[in-house]
């Protein structure tokens, strides 16, 4: 598993993992950008990353 913890002016943003395998870090990297880049809920970003 990799968690990944985001802050945002010392304040918690968003707390992100994912099971291991081949594609934890493109699944993990692929969440945050959907959510802070592009503004998606986190379901949504969940639900359409590459990998499903």
């Amino acid at each position: 598993m990799i968690p990944t913890i985001v802050t945002e002016n010392s304040r918690l943003r968003m707390a992100v993992g994912a099971p291991g395998g081949a594609t934890i870090i493109t699944q993990v990297l692929q969440v945050l950008l959907n959510v802070l880049e592009y503004n998606m809920d986190v379901g949504a970003a969940v639900f359409c990353t590459l990998h499903t």
